[in-house]
């Protein structure tokens, strides 16, 4: 029986010894740092999420890289159906952005449909749009700002069907008819 405790003991001895190895070893940064990678699609995106963290603490864990991907195909010219934003009058932007974004271009994505229809596409602006918010007046960009945190914190989850980019498409059309 004293064979016995002893080589418990002793076991006890060199776990308690490990785990303070292990601790150690948790909070060394390129030891104690996981990380882990995750990939799903919705309709026709791809979202790649990797998340970092210590197994130890699960405040750790934070977002590392949060990316969707779409394929897009460049039409070459700008479409018809859009002519009219280019010619229409506005206070903002100016004509010289307004050529800017038309000679971005323009791609078409991918868009998943109710009907279930597989080859539904839409337009994308997305470069034009690009271009458009580093042309937004200070103040503007200020309250647009505050608009979509308030939006963010308070009305989407009351209302799943407001995007931020009616926020946004909203915001623009609002600077395009006032006057400064």
């Amino acid at each position: 029986a004293q064979v016995l405790k002893t080589e418990s003991s002793s076991k006890l001895r060199c776990f308690l010894r490990n785990w303070n190895v292990f601790a150690f070893l948790f909070n060394v940064p390129w030891i104690g740092k996981w990380k882990i990678k995750n990939t799903k699609t919705s309709g026709p995106a791809a979202n790649y999420l990797e998340r970092q963290g210590s197994p130890l603490f699960a405040q750790d864990w934070k977002k590392h890289l949060d990316c969707d991907f779409l394929l897009s195909i460049e039409i070459g010219q700008w479409p018809g159906s859009a002519g009219t934003w280019e010619a229409r009058q506005r206070h903002w932007p100016s004509q010289e952005v307004v050529s800017l974004v038309i000679h971005s271009g323009c791609q078409i994505v991918p868009k998943e449909d109710p009907t279930g229809d597989q080859f539904s596409w839409r337009l994308s602006f997305s470069r034009g749009e690009l271009l458009l918010s580093t042309h937004v007046p200070p103040q503007a960009r200020d309250a647009y700002v505050a608009v979509k945190l308030f939006w963010k914190n308070n009305l989407k989850a009351e209302c799943p069907a407001l995007r931020s980019y009616h926020l946004k498409t909203l915001f623009y059309n609002f600077l395009e008819v006032t006057d400064k």
